[in-house]
């Protein structure tokens, strides 16, 4: 009776589990239209990204399919995260575009090879330093930074910089689950019998997931170049600042050690005069001793002339 209870129960459990996963199954379900809607989708949106060997490999593997194929292998799948990862990353790519400059993300993926060379400066010589600062800057090459000598929009590099690493964060998700599409689209394909057009299936989540890498990765790139420019930019006004002040600080030096000849000129002169005064002091000193003793002398005549003796007639005739 037990058994038999047992047995009714875990048909009913079974039953239950087969009525719940139902719907959610029916959800995940999509017609080879649809999945072939979805696919042209992604397939646009790498195109818009430069990726059009990609976009191509991705429709021509899709077309290769039959719909029973198609169905077999991705109707259980949901593309939805592979397309909403890939509209954040267009959306990187649009900001970056954005910046301040004529490099943009496709044009840095068509030329990375020499924009990951270590850029040529301007080839000048050093500047003689006229006024208070350098009249010409050794800043980076216009050919590299196209900017140069200004520096790109603080505000809209941050919002490029945002902008990437949230792509960045959306691809790193997105990746779990593609590639556990990737291993799913495998397993179907063995299941339904390897070759033929069925393996062509699992081609796709490969190349999208391969080819976002490199949408992000070139953005991220754009960015670390109008930085590196930045950088460059900043860099050559603080050798021009540091050449200004070395100037400055040898037209200053230069100025101090004529004051300082000056002052030792100027303190011989000073001692030269006050010997001068000092000998006009002493003579002044002498004269005033000597016109002292014609007073005292005077004085005396003055009160001998008063005496009688001074007052006879005879006293001044000489013998």
């Amino acid at each position: 009776m037990l058994k038999h209870g047992a047995v009714i129960l875990t048909r009913a459990l079974m039953l239950f589990m087969l009525l719940a996963l139902a719907p959610l199954s029916n959800a995940m379900a999509q017609n080879a239209y649809e999945l072939r809607q979805s696919w042209q989708t992604i397939s646009e949106l790498l195109a818009a990204q430069g990726r059009q060997t990609e976009a191509e490999q991705i429709s021509a593997s899709i077309r290769a399919l039959s719909d029973q194929d198609l169905e077999r292998i991705y109707q259980q799948q949901t593309l939805d995260d592979m397309i909403s990862t890939l509209k954040d990353i267009q959306q990187a790519v649009n900001v970056v575009d954005s910046l301040n400059s004529n490099l943009s993300v496709q044009k840095y993926m068509d030329n990375r090879a020499a924009f990951q060379a270590s850029p040529q400066m301007d080839a000048q010589a050093k500047p003689a330093v006229v006024g208070a600062f350098p009249d010409d800057l050794n800043y980076p090459n216009a050919d590299y930074c196209p900017y140069s000598p200004e520096r790109s929009d603080a505000l809209a590099l941050q919002i490029a910089v945002d902008a990437i690493q949230a792509a960045r964060i959306a691809l790193e998700s997105a990746k779990v689950i593609w590639s556990g599409l990737s291993r799913a689209c495998n397993q179907t394909a063995v299941v339904a019998g390897a070759g033929g057009n069925t393996s062509l299936a699992c081609i796709p989540a490969d190349v999208v997931l391969f080819a976002a890498e490199l949408v992000v990765g070139a953005a991220e790139g754009v960015v670390e170049h109008f930085e590196f420019c930045d950088s460059g930019v900043d860099s050559a006004e603080i050798e021009g600042t540091w050449d200004g002040l070395n100037h400055v600080n040898t037209v200053l030096s230069g100025h101090l050690s004529q004051l300082s000849d000056h002052d030792s000129d100027i303190k011989y002169e000073l001692e030269l005069l006050n010997n001068e005064i000092d000998r006009i002091h002493a003579k002044l000193d002498e004269q005033k001793g000597m016109l002292e003793t014609v007073i005292s002398n005077q004085q005396q005549i003055i009160q001998l002339l008063n005496t009688p003796s001074g007052r006879r007639a005879e006293w001044n005739k000489t013998p």
